[in-house]
């Protein structure tokens, strides 16, 4: 008997060492909710959040990730009791690429980061050129972030900056300083002494307010 579709989308997940450790973390609460059979499950995020101890925007952010890289698609379905809820079935990546659309699909999200960072670099001129003081004002908890962050933990300010602008965090400015100031006030940096700017947004561990050691 062979493997069940839930567990061969399980593994490749798992076997992806280009996905962060948290899209994988979320990719495991969307395989508890699995039908081993169709692949298919209905969690809300904000149950994922609970069960994955994140940020509801975490999670809609590391799904958002699965679905871009077509490890699931996302539809809308009526359940029993008649309201709409998010389908979320898992896809087998090697079925799509016998078909040739995931190389596509890597393609446009290739094109896509491409896009992004020429924005930013545009951006970035315009902003030394025109208006510098103004975006330093605008972006007040990057600047705090990036100067409370440990310094030998810092490396490459526009990436950091670039993905600051891309997923608004400065909405979540406050929030995320605050998670900085309890890490580095409980010394949990001894724990992660390689936990870079970057890893430390991308994994939202500005939300965990435990002792590393402890998860």
């Amino acid at each position: 008997m062979g493997m069940s579709y839930s567990f061969k989308w399980r593994e490749q997940i798992l076997k992806d060492k280009t996905l962060s450790s948290t899209t994988k973390h979320v990719a495991m609460m969307l395989h508890y909710h699995m039908d081993n059979k169709t692949g298919e499950c209905f969690p809300s995020e904000k149950l994922i959040a609970e069960e994955a101890s994140l940020s509801p925007r975490s999670v809609a952010t590391h799904i958002k990730n699965l679905n871009d890289l077509q490890y699931i698609s996302i539809e809308k379905k009526r359940g029993g009791q008649g309201w709409n809820r998010n389908c979320y079935k898992g896809l087998l990546r090697h079925e799509i690429d016998s078909e040739g659309s995931a190389s596509d699909s890597k393609g446009s999200a290739n094109d896509d980061i491409k896009e992004v960072q020429e924005m930013h670099t545009n951006s970035t001129y315009n902003s030394n050129n025109n208006s510098s003081n103004n975006s330093h004002k605008n972006l007040k908890y990057l600047d705090e972030f990036w100067n409370n962050y440990p310094n030998e933990n810092k490396s490459n300010y526009e990436l950091v900056k670039m993905y600051w602008l891309q997923y608004q965090l400065e909405e979540y400015g406050e929030e995320i300083n605050n998670g900085l100031n309890i890490w580095k006030k409980n010394n949990f940096f001894s724990y992660f002494k390689s936990m870079s700017a970057m890893q430390f947004l991308e994994e939202d561990k500005w939300h965990e307010s435990r002792t590393p050691i402890e998860f």
